[in-house]
């Protein structure tokens, strides 16, 4: 492992406010060595956002808009295309897709930046020679159109995995309903948790940023209480990234069952757990 890769930027961020957001996002790549060792000028970018559900940014459940439109500027500044994309629970299709985008804020975020929201509703299959438990993956299509990706959680406890956060969130590259069968087909915490390691192979994330700002406590991924945390985090390998959340909020990180995984596959240094 290149540990220079495991670099995690935090900043504290009290609210939501845009130019606060804004400063932290922009500080944090500046700390991991500028947006530009990640995306180059004329990369299209898919801003992989956590959409679980319709629900508004004041509910927590989903990753604020104002991160998002920070995240976005920051691409743009290079010279790059963003993409917003996630496939949240229930049917990929464009009705169902549009109606969350909007709930969620991120129809608004497109409109005062002129980022892309994600349109596409095809399927791609990568196959993994490594995989340790998934050695085939059916994943959203645009994934096939973009040159880079950059994963952004939203902290939360977790009813599975402990917690939830950049690593977790690629489960929504996952397209619609077969989630549901994905679930069914890992039932095992461990199996499930390396099928997750093995999602973030396959999908190659060059960053990592996790909203926790407000997080969630309590029955997540949607039925928790808020929580204000006061931070925003980032850097390049997402299990790091996710590793520092964890123990911003309390939990060692070998008790978040993805953290324990990304530790045994050496994605992660020992001395983060």
């Amino acid at each position: 492992m290149d540990e220079s890769k495991t670099i995690v930027a935090l900043k504290a961020c009290a609210g939501y406010d845009e130019a606060a957001v804004q400063a932290a996002i922009d500080e944090i790549f500046a700390l991991c060595g500028g947006i530009e060792a990640f995306v180059k000028p004329g990369d299209r970018v898919l801003i992989k956002l956590n959409l679980l559900m319709k629900r508004t940014p004041d509910q927590v459940t989903t990753t604020h808009p104002a991160v998002a439109k920070a995240i976005v500027r920051a691409v743009q500044q290079v010279g790059a295309t963003a993409i917003l994309a996630d496939s949240p629970g229930g049917p990929y299709t464009r009705g169902h897709l549009r109606g969350i985008y909007d709930a969620c804020g991120m129809t608004a975020v497109a409109e005062e930046t002129g980022c892309i929201l994600n349109d596409d509703f095809s399927v791609t299959t990568r196959y993994l020679e490594a995989g340790k438990a998934a050695r085939k993956l059916d994943l959203i299509g645009v994934l096939d159109h973009v040159d880079a990706v950059i994963t952004v959680g939203k902290l939360k406890t977790h009813g599975l995995t402990t917690m939830t956060g950049c690593v977790k969130n690629l489960y929504g590259t996952i397209p619609g309903t077969t989630k549901v069968e994905y679930h069914a087909r890992y039932q095992d915490v461990s199996l499930f948790s390396n099928m997750l390691l093995d999602i973030c192979a396959a999908v190659k994330p060059c960053f990592a940023i996790l909203d926790a700002v407000v997080g969630m406590e309590g029955e997540g991924p949607s039925g928790g209480r808020p929580r204000a945390i006061g931070a925003l985090i980032g850097g390049p390998n997402p299990h790091a990234v996710d590793a520092v959340g964890a123990r911003l909020i309390g939990l060692e990180p070998r008790q978040v069952t993805t953290l324990e995984a990304a530790q045994r596959r050496a994605l992660l240094p020992a001395y983060m757990l």
